[in-house]
């Protein structure tokens, strides 16, 4: 990525790995702070959950603003492959949330990329994001008493229905997001309701119009978390979604009877069922 604003630079790590910094012209701190993180000696970073893909911290760099430090690992010779032909996955990731922000959606502030390769060969990458201050995933949105919906019907509907809208602007569009579990949106309350920011955009994709497919699987993501999550919610889910992405009757028999087959199919392997 070339982006406007964008400028690429080769460093070497004080243990001698040579690395690709990509960061914004204006911030030429980050060639230092990035040879610094990939040798592990950069100070203040806790570790986050994350994926067995990739390994998350979190920490404060050079003053007040707290960052996320997604280092993503190379899985085997599909991901090497993946990155001859499509880029690194870091790369994949900053091109996914410039996807979403361009079509109007909230995605986190990329500050930072670091791609290696080692022999010729893609090697393991990283992304860095500006956290998303006063946000918490839809996760502990629908399951934290302290954070004001658990408790509120009228709040915890509007939520639900934001969400929905949310979700059906993404396939009006044609968007499509690889992983739309709770827990890769995160959430913040407003004036006029909740806002959304979008995680996890390694593997976004537009099309023209969105596959059946692609619609299924995201709504399966969507459905499959149970904590907090009543039959009732997911009707009124289901409702708002319609409104944003309208389906004839037919269509909408048969995306429910699929995600709720899909979704007991993921539950019974889980032990949910």
């Amino acid at each position: 990525m070339s982006a406007p604003g964008w400028v690429s630079a080769r460093v070497r790590s004080a243990r001698g790995q040579r690395l690709i910094v990509t960061h914004r012209a204006d911030e030429p701190c980050w060639l230092d702070i990035a040879a610094t993180f990939w040798d592990g000696r950069l100070e203040g970073l806790e570790r986050v959950r994350s994926s067995a893909g990739a390994v998350v911290t979190r920490g404060r760099v050079g003053g007040n603003v707290s960052y996320f430090f997604k280092r993503f690992r190379v899985r085997g010779v599909r991901d090497a492959l993946k990155r001859l032909l499509r880029g690194s996955r870091a790369l994949r990731a900053h091109a996914g949330g410039d996807l979403a922000v361009a079509c109007g959606f909230h995605a986190p502030r990329v500050v930072c990329r670091i791609e290696t390769s080692c022999c010729g060969l893609p090697g393991e990458s990283a992304l860095v994001t500006a956290a998303v201050e006063g946000a918490f995933d839809l996760r502990q949105w629908l399951s934290r008493a302290d954070l004001g919906v658990c408790g509120d019907r009228d709040a915890k509907r509007r939520l639900v229905r934001d969400f929905a809208a949310e979700v059906g602007r993404w396939h009006a569009l044609g968007l499509y997001h690889g992983d739309m579990r709770l827990g890769n949106v995160f959430c913040r309350r407003d004036r006029d309701g909740f806002a959304f920011v979008w995680l996890d955009n390694e593997r976004n994709r537009r099309f023209a119009a969105l596959r059946w497919r692609h619609r299924i699987q995201n709504l399966v993501q969507v459905n499959c978390d149970s904590d907090g999550v009543t039959l009732c919610d997911r009707m009124r889910f289901f409702r708002a979604y319609l409104e944003r992405t309208p389906l004839d009757f037919a269509a909408r028999r048969r995306a429910m009877r699929e995600v709720l087959e899909r979704t007991r199919a993921r539950w019974r392997v889980w032990g949910h069922l």
